[in-house]
C-alpha cells in the first residue's frame, strides 16, 4: 500500500514498527512459555528448512532459493486476498474473514516447507528470541533473513503489481482502491 501511495511514510512507518513489535511479543509469550530444551527452533518449524546447510554451497543455496521464492508465492496469494477483499471497491464487506482464511491456508499448505509466514515480522520476533538461546552466532539466522523478509516483500510487491495493473487498473480520474 505504501509503494501504491495508499499509506504515507508515517502510517506506513508506524504499522512496520507496531508489526515488529507484535512479533517481539510473541515471541517473548513462545520464550517464557516453553523450556530452553523443548524450545528448539521456535522461529518457524520448517523441516525442509532446518536441513539448511551454510557448509554445503549447493544444497544452502538451493533451499535458500526455493524457501525464498515460496515465501514469495504464499505472501502473493494472500496480498492478492487483502487487495480483492479489503481494498477494492467492488468487493461485499467481509472484513478480514477472507484474509484470514488465505493466511490459515498459506500457514497450513507451507508450514512442512517454510512454516507459511508470508510476513516478515511471523519470523523477525521469533527469531530474536531463538537468538538468546541458540545464541547469535547461529549462521542459519542470518540467511534464513533472506526466505523470511525478501520473500514476502516481493511476494507482495507482485501481487499489487498485478492487481493494480492487471484485475484493477486504476479509472481515470480517481483511485480504484480505498
Amino acid at each position: 500500500l505504501w509503494v501504491f501511495k495508499r499509506l504515507d511514510n508515517a502510517q506506513a512507518g508506524w504499522l512496520i514498527l507496531m508489526q515488529l513489535l507484535g512479533g517481539v511479543l510473541a515471541g517473548l509469550v513462545l520464550r517464557l512459555m516453553f523450556a530452553e530444551g523443548l524450545l528448539g527452533d521456535m522461529h518457524m518449524g520448517a523441516p525442509y528448512l532446518k536441513a539448511f546447510n551454510p557448509d554445503n554451497d549447493t544444497i544452502g543455496l538451493s533451499r535458500l532459493i526455493s524457501g525464498t521464492a515460496f515465501e514469495l508465492f504464499l505472501t502473493c496469494l494472500l496480498t492478492l486476498a487483502a487487495f480483492a477483499t479489503l481494498f477494492d471497491r467492488r468487493a461485499p464487506r467481509l472484513g478480514g474473514l477472507i484474509v484470514g482464511l488465505a493466511q490459515t491456508a498459506a500457514v497450513l499448505f507451507g508450514y512442512r516447507f517454510t512454516g507459511g509466514s508470508a510476513n516478515p515480522a511471523r519470523w523477525f520476533g521469533p527469531a530474536v528470541w531463538e537468538a538468546t538461546v541458540h545464541g547469535a552466532a547461529q549462521p542459519s539466522w542470518l540467511a534464513e533473513a533472506v526466505i523470511y523478509v525478501g520473500g514476502p516483500i516481493l511476494g507482495a510487491l507482485l501481487a499489487a503489481v498485478l492487481y493494480v495493473n492487471l484485475i484493477l487498473p486504476p479509472e481515470k480520474g480517481t483511485e480504484s482502491l480505498r
